[in-house]
């Protein structure tokens, strides 16, 4: 396992580097019952130009209340499993889920006090009880196909008690 330290500073760059809108593609597969599960711990890479539509410094400091709330808390440490990863090819229509491991790496207990995904193709569930010092806990992030085609770049930001918050969590898909 390949463990990222997230202290760096390094967070607003794979942020930055993750971002896609939720804009639908012409095709609208009826069939979104069916579901792939990839949970794997390879780390997965975003190949591709710099994506046009990201956000705005402003947008990005909209959460203000979320980071002030998770900061609230005692500050730790954390380290991820992996930043990204890379569900390689999809078929549309199918619902695929990847599970990130985040280690406590601290000395006070980890508190992710939310995830918000960047779209509503994606959603999460995450541990919502504190994470001791030298303990995991998980983030999973599901991800509706249907209406996408092609390569798809999804993110969603952690919020934690720790110093550099949001986290960035980053997936890709092609879409076939």
């Amino acid at each position: 396992m390949r463990k990222v330290s997230l202290k760096i500073g390094a967070v607003a760059l794979c942020g930055a580097f993750a971002l896609l809108s939720c804009e639908k593609s012409s095709k609208n597969t009826a069939d979104s019952e069916n579901s792939a599960t990839h949970d794997s711990t390879q780390v997965g890479g975003v190949d591709g130009p710099l994506f046009s539509n990201m956000p705005t410094l402003e947008e990005t400091q909209g959460d203000q209340n979320l980071v002030k709330q998770a900061q609230s808390k005692p500050l730790t440490m954390v380290a991820l499993s992996e930043p990204n990863f890379d569900f390689g090819d999809v078929k549309s229509g199918s619902i695929v889920s990847h599970t990130f491991e985040i280690s406590n790496t601290g000395k006070k207990p980890l508190i992710i006090s939310e995830v918000k995904p960047g779209c509503g193709c994606t959603v999460s569930e995450f541990t919502k009880t504190p994470i001791l010092p030298g303990k995991k806990g998980k983030i999973t992030l599901k991800f509706n196909t249907s209406s996408f085609l092609g390569v798809q770049n999804k993110f969603a930001l952690v919020y934690t008690n720790t110093e550099k918050t949001p986290i960035t969590l980053s997936f890709t898909a092609n879409i076939k």
